[in-house]
């Protein structure tokens, strides 16, 4: 599970994009990388659609960064979601989500 605080904008959550054989997926240059994220408590809908900055397009590292600080409180799941040029469409991961969990802030 990754941890972050209301409000805070470090440390990125990020990940290594893989297959389901566990190989690295490569992120072309016209690929669109989006960061999904929505309560665990509602089940359905996305509080955070946002672009995910590509570190390393050939390892398929990226990162969600936070911009304006990290959500309410509460449990989350999360995705990226990668968008090829000639249509294909991909979320890692796989099978499941990446589990967050946002502390409220002592402020």
């Amino acid at each position: 599970m990754f941890s972050v605080k209301q409000g805070d904008t470090e440390p990125p959550l990020q990940v290594l994009l893989k297959d389901a054989n566990g190989r690295a997926v490569v992120v072309n240059a016209e690929d669109v990388v989006t960061f999904r994220m929505g309560p665990v408590s509602s089940g359905v809908g996305v509080s955070v659609n946002a672009p995910a900055t590509v570190n390393d397009p050939l390892v398929g590292d990226v990162q969600y960064d936070w911009p304006g600080g990290a959500p309410a409180p509460g449990l989350y799941r999360a995705e990226f979601h990668l968008a090829r040029v000639g249509g294909d469409e991909l979320t890692f991961p796989g099978d499941g989500y990446i589990d967050v969990k946002v502390d409220p802030a002592l402020v």
